[in-house]
């Protein structure tokens, strides 16, 4: 026999079945009140109540909530008002990045150390469309709608193995000697020589080899006021490299060196205290700059001081 409570049907069922599962009834009844006639009002909490509204969602109808000599069929249409209006769904877009793969292909047209980059590479995108639901802001379900891609572009890049000239430059600077780095550049006190200093001293012994920092076409090499006997290369970057206060000149006007390549032995020409090389560094032939940044390696060893 079948009765009716608020829109609610009452007839004996002692479990909850819909969904394959069984509930017992206990766990959502919360409070039992007589009303006039002999009723008797059940009230379902909340989150027993969404439960059921979730199931009702996939079955349309849900049997619930069984007492001891019965059970409830709960129609979602016939629901307790509030209890249903803080369910939302809505759908959530997720964009994902996908890097691009970088393709290196060896050409021995292009120098060895150059690289060329033949086509750009572009990113991939994964768009991923969700459903989500919720009640009172707490996630009850979520599942997967869609997937979308935008294939990544690889980036193609060449990479030079034509050996290079020994006369190149690589664009590294050596240090053009061994010995004590005894002055730096910028602002320096002294009584003899410029008080701003455009390039840095490396002391050493009469004689010691001066090297070229990198290589490049010698562009001057001579007497030249107080750099005494000067050697000055041009780097195929347009950088100039001065090297300055030798005691013998071992390269001519317009000769290619490598770099390494010993241009001049160490003296004390021009205005000098003691036997040491003066370095400067020009990058792209203009004013003086610190070299010390650019100087990645000693022949050997220089000592700081």
């Amino acid at each position: 026999m079948t009765k009716n409570y608020s829109g609610l049907q009452f007839r004996p069922r002692p479990v909850l079945s819909g969904t394959g599962n069984c509930i017992c009834a206990e766990s959502f009844i919360t409070n039992h009140k007589p009303r006039q006639g002999g009723r008797t009002r059940r009230q379902i909490d909340a989150a027993a109540y969404t439960a059921l509204v979730m199931s009702a969602v996939s079955i349309g109808t849900v049997l619930a909530a069984g007492t001891m000599e019965g059970s409830l069929n709960i129609v979602p249409q016939t629901a307790p008002a509030g209890l249903v209006e803080d369910m939302v769904t809505k759908q959530l877009t997720t964009q994902i990045r996908i890097p691009f793969e970088t393709v290196e292909l060896l050409d021995d047209n292009l120098p060895e150390g150059q690289t060329r980059v033949i086509v750009e590479g572009q990113s991939g995108l994964k768009t991923v469309t969700e459903e989500v639901t919720s009640v009172s802001g707490s996630e009850l379900s979520r599942s997967i709608l869609g997937i979308d891609y935008e294939t990544p572009v690889s980036q193609i890049v060449s990479v030079g193995t034509k050996p290079l000239d020994p006369t190149a430059s690589y664009g590294v600077y050596y240090f053009p000697s061994n010995g004590t780095l005894t002055s730096r550049y910028g602002k320096r006190s002294t009584t003899v020589g410029s008080t701003n200093h455009k390039g840095i001293d490396i002391a050493g012994k009469l004689g010691d080899p001066i090297l070229a920092a990198d290589g490049g076409v010698v562009v001057f090499a001579g007497t030249r006021g107080g750099y005494g006997k000067l050697v000055i290369l041009r780097h195929d970057n347009g950088d100039l490299t001065y090297y300055g206060h030798n005691s013998k000149l071992l390269v001519s006007e317009g000769e290619r060196v490598a770099r390494g390549e010993t241009i001049a032995k160490m003296g004390a020409t021009g205005t000098a205290t003691g036997v040491h090389c003066h370095f400067e560094l020009r990058p792209k032939g203009g004013a003086a700059a610190n070299p010390l940044p650019a100087l990645s390696q000693a022949p050997k060893s220089v000592v700081y001081v």
